[in-house]
Formats: structure tokens, sequence, C-alpha cells
């Protein structure tokens, strides 16, 4: 225990007697006492160690029995922001009354504005813990919310307008890309994130360090035929000429690498000259599927096959979570010649990493056998307090930091998308931005014609309404970009700055969601060609250029629509 959890735990023991000698009606009146001593800068130490005096009473009294002293020590611990292991004298009860008395004193600290959240590995651990933790805390004035992975727009901001929340990573991370990812302006409420108590650190920051979460939209035609002619190409192709298989250091698994013959013979049969192409790249994933349906994956272990329609297992191959979004399923129902399920494509990923480490102060409590304090430290920073770690890695949790250190290097493009997004919702004025978009667009079709005002001029054309005279031909390129912006200008004028503003919004996150959603399948296809071959930089390098690709894309999209669009019939829709 660090020397400042030390005294806060004695603190907080020393004024348990004065909590003890509360009426029930005097703990439900002290919660907005102990908010305004902390609003009043009255010093922090003593107001906490009420705070947690008046916690560990509340407590016992849902409990309807004292609490022991090992409780005020974990929740001393938990309240510093690290990993708390739990030796065998440690019971569940203690560690969940802990939870209990530090969620308590961040919903103090914070008031009712929300962001103090209890993390569970599932929607039955949450529904349970909110239950434990009305009886607890609700005495104390404070309402519990629960975050249901099910839940509707109007009860998930319900839940947040708790000032302790229960939700399980799932629920957590769907309401992350609903509200700040996809959602439209009726659902774009961002969430304060202060602090969150891991309820088992293991199974959730270890456990599912690798797992990623996506909100899926399935596409209504089904490219059947892509999968079959694949197979039957995949088929044509031999080992180890073509593609090699090898064993997955600590997953018991078997995956699949294509040799430079087997891109080669891609290539040719499909006449691909760019392997940077889109097309290419989701044709390289494709035959990689369709190799493994056929050496990697075994009926009965991997999937299963009920009612004529493939069910995947879970923990199958190197990326679970992607099971359904990159063509596994189509790939292992042409091999069995299976009709064909439509494709569900992600309209935003993220995962638990990286949505845990929004949070300004994480915690939790590490039950069982324990992880080492590295993986900790490597994943979220979090110190580790408690019994004797281990020090050594397992090749499964060596694989996990792998998986951690790839999906990073990707993440500043998600953080990049967010924030475009976030400012067609909540800039105040949104024009100026739309106005760079412009020029950025116009300014990228210049340098791809290189000066050739034979190319330049039909594609300006089909970007914006061209306004340039014939002598201003000659000047070529430096005469575009003036005659874009003037051509905006004329479009503000004409349509009005206000309602331009609002189709512009509409506009731009319509391409966002579209084209973002392009760029996860083709980010995992990636992912699928370099993982088997450890090219990490070969992922980076072109995961980069397709998330180049994409924003040139939304740019030179939105500003084709935005000029040519009826602006009423755009707001109409919302």
């Amino acid at each position: 225990m660090s020397q400042g959890s030390e005294v806060l735990y004695q603190s907080a023991l020393a004024r348990a007697p004065w909590a003890r000698r509360m009426s029930d009606a005097d703990l439900l009146a002290v919660t907005d006492d102990l908010h305004q001593r902390l609003l009043a800068n009255e010093d922090r130490g003593s107001v906490l160690a009420d705070v947690f005096a008046v916690g560990l009473e509340s407590v016992g009294r849902g409990l309807g029995e004292p609490v022991s002293e090992t409780v005020p020590a974990l929740a001393a611990i938990l309240w510093g922001g690290g990993v708390v292991r739990k030796g065998v004298e440690v019971e569940d009860r203690d560690a969940n009354a802990a939870m209990a008395v530090v969620l308590y004193a961040h919903a103090v600290s914070v008031g009712a504005a929300g962001g103090v959240h209890l993390v569970l590995g599932s929607e039955t651990e949450a529904g349970w813990a909110a239950s434990y933790l009305a009886v607890v805390l609700q005495p104390l004035g404070v309402e519990v919310g629960y975050l249901s992975e099910l839940a509707t727009a109007q009860d998930r901001r319900r839940a947040f307008g708790a000032a302790v929340v229960c939700g399980s990573y799932g629920a957590f991370c769907l309401d992350f890309l609903k509200t700040e990812q996809v959602g439209g302006p009726g659902d774009c409420f961002p969430r304060a994130r202060r602090f969150a108590i891991v309820s088992d650190a293991n199974e959730i920051l270890i456990g599912k360090s690798d797992a990623e979460v996506a909100l899926l939209r399935r596409e209504e035609e089904v490219d059947g035929r892509r999968f079959q002619a694949m197979a039957e190409f995949a088929a044509a192709l031999s080992r180890p000429e073509h593609f090699l298989v090898s064993p997955i250091a600590g997953l018991d698994r078997r995956d699949l690498i294509l040799t430079v013959a087997g891109k080669q013979r891609l290539a040719e049969n499909w006449g691909i000259d760019d392997e940077s192409d889109p097309k290419a790249v989701l044709l390289e994933s494709d035959l990689i599927e369709a190799l493994r349906a056929e050496y990697c994956y075994t009926e009965g272990i991997d999937y299963s096959v009920a009612d004529g329609k493939v069910v995947l297992q879970e923990g199958i191959g190197i990326q679970a979570d992607h099971a359904f979004t990159g063509g596994r399923r189509q790939a292992i129902e042409a091999a069995k010649a299976l009709p064909i399920t439509p494709l569900e494509v992600p309209l935003a990923t993220i995962d638990v990493p990286a949505y845990l480490r929004l949070y300004d102060s994480l915690s939790g409590l590490a039950g069982g056998p324990s992880a080492p304090a590295s993986m900790f430290g490597d994943l979220y920073g979090l110190a580790v307090a408690g019994d004797k770690p281990r020090s050594d890695l397992s090749e499964q949790e060596k694989t996990r930091l792998r998986v951690d250190r790839w999906r990073r290097a990707v993440s500043g493009f998600r953080q990049e998308i967010d924030e475009l997004r976030a400012a067609t919702l909540a800039t105040q004025e949104f024009l100026p931005m739309m106005r760079s978009m412009v020029e950025a667009a116009v300014r990228a079709e210049v340098a791809a014609a290189e000066n050739n005002i034979r190319v330049l001029i039909p594609a300006m054309s089909r970007l914006y309404p061209i306004h340039l005279g014939v002598a201003d031909f000659e000047a070529g390129a430096d005469a575009i970009v003036p005659d874009a912006m003037a051509a905006f200008d004329r479009r503000v004028q004409a349509v009005g700055e206000d309602m331009l503003d609002k189709a512009a919004r509409i506009i731009t996150r319509r391409f966002i969601d579209d084209l973002w959603s392009d760029y996860l399948t083709l980010q995992n296809a990636i992912f699928n060609a370099c993982w088997a071959a450890d090219d990490y930089d070969g992922y980076r390098n072109r995961t980069a250029e397709q998330f180049r690709r994409t924003m040139e894309n939304i740019r030179r999209e939105t500003t084709r629509y935005l000029f040519r669009v009826d602006v009423a019939s755009v707001l109409a829709t919302e």
C-alpha cells in the first residue's frame, strides 16, 4: 500500500465511530454536504476520510453486518488508480464492498455529473452489481444506473444520468460507438469518463485485451459468387509453393501465410497491378480466409453446421471478434458448399484497452492466478499492489501485447475520424471547416493531375461548377483553387449560411460513416494478410496509405455532393 493509501485507510478507520452514530436520515443528507465541502476547497484528506467512513457505514448497514478492516484497505488502494491483487484472505464480499466505497467516493467528488463507472465481464454480472449497489448506495442518495448492451438511446441516457453506472465492457464500448462515432444528433451525448473500476482485472484488462467490439451493419445483397470463386481458386493452389501453414504460438491454433508466388498467382488471376488498391487488399484477405477454411479450421472444434448455417465457436483463429466481419464465415460456407450468408460490415470498432484508456483514472481487482504486473503497466500504465505477481509472460500474453501494439499503430486514425465527426455535431460554425475541406479536396485533385490541363479541368468539373475563362486555362493549377473558393462563396450566398452549415454537417457525417466503414473492412483485411507473416511495418504502412485515401475520399465526395445536392431535401431527412 502506498503512503497516501495508508493515510486514507487509517483516517477512514478513525472516523468510523462518527459515521456509526448517524441515523439513516443523517446518512441520506450527508452526501451533498461532503460534496460541498470538497467544492469549498476544504482539506481534501479530511473530507475523503469522512467520505470513506460514511461509505463503509452504509455498506455495513446494507449487508446487515460490519465490514471487515480489509475493505477500507482495498478501497484506499483502488482510489489511487491501480490493480489490487486479492490474496486468499480477501473474500468476494470484501472486494464488492471496497468497490462500492470507492464508487461512492468518486460520486461525491464529481457530484451527479456521472462518469463513475463499474465495468463488468457480462450482462448478468452488471445486473447483479446494479442491484447490490442500489442497496448500499441509494441510502446515501446516490442513484445507480444499469447499462445494457441492448439498451435504446433513451435508456442509455437515463443510465448515464445516474452517479454510478454499471455495465459490461461490451455495453460501455457499444455506447461509445453509438454516441461518439456513428450516432446522429439525437444520440450525441458524450459521456464523462472520469473514473472506472474493473470488476475482474485479469478477465477484462488482460483476458479481453485482444478483443474488439464492433457495431455492425448487415449488407442487403449477398455476393455468393465472390466467395465461391475464391474457394475454387484456393483449391488450385499448392502447398508449400503458394502458401505455408504453421502453428500459432500460445494459441493452440494454426495460421496461414501466402508466399510471394501465391501473391503473384492471385495478382495474375485477377489482373491486379497495385497491391495497395482496395480491391487487391480484399482479394488477398478473401484468399487467406478461403485457405484457412480448408487447412486451419476443423468442423466440431472451430465451427459447427446447424440448419445449413455455419456457427463459429468462441476463440477461433487469431482474431475471434472479427469472425463475422472479415468474410470468415462466408469462406467456410463456400468450402462446405453451403448457401452464403450476407456479410456484416463494421460501422465502427474499438478495442477494449483503447476504450478503458479513455478514463482519467482506472483501477481493478485481480482474483485468482494473476497476470504479470508488466502487462497491466504496458497496456494501461497501472501500478500493482498486493501479493507478488508473476514476472514471466506466457506465449498467449505475449500475443496479447503484440495485438495491442498493432492496434495502437492505427489508433490515431480513429481519433482523427472521431474529431472530424464531433466537429459536425459540436462546432459552433462548421462552414469554415467545410471551406477548408473543399480547398483540400481541390488541391488533392490538382496534385493528382500533375499540371496536365486536359486531366485537370474534367476532374475539377466533376468536383464543383468550374467558372474559369479560356485565358485562365493557361494558368492551370494556380487558377483552380481561387476559382473553387469563389464557387463555394457563391454557394453560401445562394443557399444561406445557416442552411448550408446544417446541410454540410449532415453530408459530411454520411460520408464519414460510409467511407469509414469501408476503411475498417480494409484495415481488417490488411491485418489478416500481415499478422501471420509478422509484417508490422507492412501493416502500419498499408493502413496509413488506405487511411490517407479514405480522408481524400471523404473530402472529395462531400465537396462534390455539397455543390450539387438540393439542400432542402437534405435537411428534410434529419
